[in-house]
């Protein structure tokens, strides 16, 4: 087993524990990137903060968040992994590419191509999550060029987003626990988006 570490940022309703006796928070919006699911962080905390002040500040909520921590088998074949796995993103642009011919002039997201792979029976029944890094989703990361005057970089904290689709309970290895609340605080509207 190789233990990766999840954050999940959820809105601050001073009910802790109620949170990590009833686990994880469910996004059920039809514009969730990769779909209806759990979603967390692996990028580290930071991200985790980004994300709650980014949402719970802006979008005209203005509530504090907290933050949740648990883990997951990165060792385990049952998450669809665009970050670390080649062949499952060749996989996920070749559906790109199907997608595109079935419906010709439509745009689409990842979560319409995703939505479109887990009508195979087959592939929902080998994988319970997907793994995604999200480009330009975060901004201001410290970044490494690959070499002078090239425009290739390494960024620092990229952030990692997994989304378990159903059944979390047998995708996490540890308890989800509270870590922290942040109450809201004005200064947090000028987070960028």
């Amino acid at each position: 087993m190789k233990k990766r570490i999840l954050y999940q940022t959820l809105e601050d309703r001073n009910n802790n524990k109620a949170v990590e006796t009833n686990g994880p928070g469910y996004c059920s919006s039809n514009k969730a990137w990769l779909c209806k699911g759990f979603y967390f962080w692996e990028a580290g905390i930071e991200t985790a903060h980004w994300w709650g002040k980014r949402t719970y500040a802006n979008y005209n909520i203005r509530k504090g968040y907290i933050i949740c921590k648990t883990s997951y088998d990165y060792a385990a074949d049952n998450f669809f992994d665009l970050v670390g796995d080649t062949t499952h993103r060749q996989d996920f642009w070749d559906t790109v590419d199907e997608v595109e011919k079935a419906y010709p002039g439509k745009t689409f997201t990842v979560a319409f191509v995703l939505a479109f792979m887990r009508e195979d029976k087959e592939f929902t029944d080998r994988y319970l999550a997907v793994r995604a890094y999200p480009l330009l989703s975060r901004r201001n990361l410290k970044q490494l060029l690959f070499e002078e005057g090239s425009p290739s970089y390494i960024e620092k904290d990229a952030p990692i987003q997994l989304c378990i689709w159903n059944d979390y309970k047998s995708f996490l290895t540890d308890p989800f626990t509270v870590v922290g609340s942040y109450p809201y605080r004005r200064q947090w509207i000028s987070i960028n988006r």
